[in-house]
């Protein structure tokens, strides 16, 4: 009895002493270091699996005086067509050599004299560091350019051994195991120089980006045709352009054409001028280069615009604009759309002709072929483009008819074969959509095999 209650106590002892072991050892502090933002670039990108940073720069050539009128403070906008030429390429965030790029961290190091260094995988010192771990370490692209590229200071190529490493520790050799790994990427475009793409209804080799689209019409919106969404074969890469960088969003701009306007006139009016007046949208694209159901919206219904196309890179760099010529003559049917209420064949709204006919939008028969629309021809190509051209002629004919009652029942007996193939439709499946062809198709051949029967029988 007495040897089980010591064990017992022995026992008791060493959970105690466990206890305050792991209690002690959750108590020591680990040194953590972290970067909060970097400034000055052009777009960075953090990855969710390391916590490693991709920093981009859109290198915008040497004349930074051009666009940033109050001192390379930071990024500027070279997208205006004053300072550059009106297709040329640019960007909304463009740097320049003299662009200040600031790191800004915090870290718990208690080593006297620590500060910020930057260096390379061999620990090496890049750029000065900080004052002291609590200043941001603040740089220049010209000297990252010059330290990554052997003396390009300009930036004028992109670089190419790029993986650096910050942290915090008195120089390059004691940053510790918390320093944070950074990518430098760079692309150069000069904004001085044209940059159109070919136009290609077929995708061409050689070229680089988007380089064809065409528009439909809906509610307060337009839509790319994805059938009609053209990229070339290097698609997303982009010229001269490391790996790192490639395509990543479809750039639109575009104008309302004024009333006696005619779509080729507002078509010149199209530059990249981001600040004349010149509305913006984009459209983020994988690199599949699927755009399938993509839309612009919050546009006037019955006003027309016409859009221009650019392709925009992860370092913000918008170029190969749709050339001038793709809408040389009047009207543009292709680049040039007129959003409506009435033609917005993906919304929920009336059908001209019928309406008419039946007298109400909210008659059954105008109800079942909306949804027929809406669930077998509004999601194919040929569908779209068969609801397309109806709405072109609608308006008119419904007009007429509405005025007409012997043209309301007319339209209404027409009607009739329509409503019960799309009833069909919606109660058995989309196969019967194909019903009225394989008789056509079986008629025929009946037909010719009587025809054969006849003519040797004679």
């Amino acid at each position: 009895m007495t040897f089980v209650l010591h064990y017992d106590r022995l026992i008791r002892v060493k959970i105690i002493s466990v206890l305050i072991f792991i209690l002690n050892f959750s108590s020591v502090s680990f040194s953590v270091t972290t970067l909060s933002s970097v400034t000055g670039a052009s777009n960075t990108i953090i990855s969710s699996t390391d916590g490693s940073w991709q920093v981009f720069g859109g290198i915008q050539g040497p004349n930074y005086a051009a666009y940033c009128t109050g001192g390379v403070t930071g990024p500027c906008n070279t997208c205006t067509g004053a300072n550059g030429v009106d297709d040329g390429a640019c960007n909304p965030a463009g740097v320049f050599a003299d662009t200040p790029l600031t790191f800004s961290g915090t870290s718990d190091v208690a080593t006297v004299g620590a500060k910020w260094n930057l260096c390379t995988t061999g620990g090496a010192e890049v750029v000065t560091p900080s004052a002291n771990k609590d200043t941001m370490l603040t740089t220049t692209w010209g000297e990252i350019c010059s330290e990554l590229n052997s003396g390009d200071s300009d930036c004028s190529d992109a670089l190419s051994t790029s993986t650096l490493y910050l942290g915090v520790g008195t120089d390059c050799s004691n940053l510790g195991t918390e320093k944070i790994s950074i990518k430098f990427l760079s692309r150069a475009v000069d904004p001085t120089v044209q940059s159109n793409y070919v136009d290609c209804p077929s995708t061409p080799s050689g070229q680089y980006g988007a380089c064809h689209f065409s528009l439909f019409p809906g509610d307060s919106k337009v839509y790319l045709e994805d059938s009609t969404f053209s990229v070339n074969t290097s698609f997303p890469a982009v010229d001269g352009g490391p790996s790192g960088i490639t395509t990543n969003q479809i750039f639109f701009f575009f104008v309302e054409v004024g009333p006696t306007e005619a779509d080729n006139d507002a078509y010149l009016r199209i530059t990249n001028d981001s600040a004349n007046s010149i509305s913006t949208s984009f459209l983020p694209v994988a690199n599949d280069s699927s755009l399938g159901g993509s839309f612009i919206d919050d546009l006037t219904n019955d006003v027309r615009y016409c859009f221009r196309m650019a392709s925009q890179d992860t370092a913000k760099n918008i170029e190969y604009f749709t050339p001038l010529s793709v809408c040389a003559a009047d009207p543009c049917d292709d680049v040039c759309m007129t959003p409506s209420e009435v033609v917005g064949i993906l919304s929920d709204k009336k059908c001209f002709i019928a309406t008419a006919a039946f007298g109400s939008e909210m008659d059954q028969h105008v109800q079942m072929l909306r949804k027929f629309r809406n669930e077998f021809m509004a999601p194919y190509w040929l569908g779209r483009k068969i609801v397309k051209a109806y709405y072109y002629v609608s308006p008119t004919l419904a007009k007429w008819i509405s005025e007409n009652d012997q043209a309301k029942k007319w339209a209404r007996w027409m009607l009739w074969p329509i409503l019960g193939w799309a009833e069909l439709a919606l109660k058995l499946g989309g196969f019967i959509l194909l019903a009225p062809f394989v008789v056509l198709i079986s008629c025929f051949f009946i037909f010719r095999l009587f025809q054969t029967w006849r003519f040797r029988k004679a």
